[in-house]
């Protein structure tokens, strides 16, 4: 495997037991706003939380159809001698 180059904007979202990391092209406010059509009850929505957005039931699911979670780029390298470099671009 060789390099992999991921741009975006990168997003915490977070519930009571784990959180997630997706890098996606979208804003803020265009992915809450599409994340919450998405989403199965509106009694639960997504929330931004200023560091981080909140449901209290994350769906893997509905973030992966918004762009690339941070936790499937790690899961094929795992055990793999790895150089992480995070550079801020905007």
């Amino acid at each position: 495997m060789g390099k992999e180059v991921l741009e975006g904007r990168l997003f915490i979202f977070e519930e009571y037991e784990w959180w997630e990391a997706l890098i996606t092209d979208k804003n803020k406010e265009e992915l809450l706003k599409e994340l919450n059509k998405d989403s199965n009850t509106l009694k639960d929505p997504y929330e931004d939380q200023g560091d981080h957005i909140w449901r209290g039931n994350l769906r893997i699911d509905d973030l992966r159809k918004h762009g690339t979670l941070i936790r499937d780029i790690l899961e094929k390298l795992h055990g793999r001698k790895v150089r992480i470099t995070i550079e801020v671009i905007e």
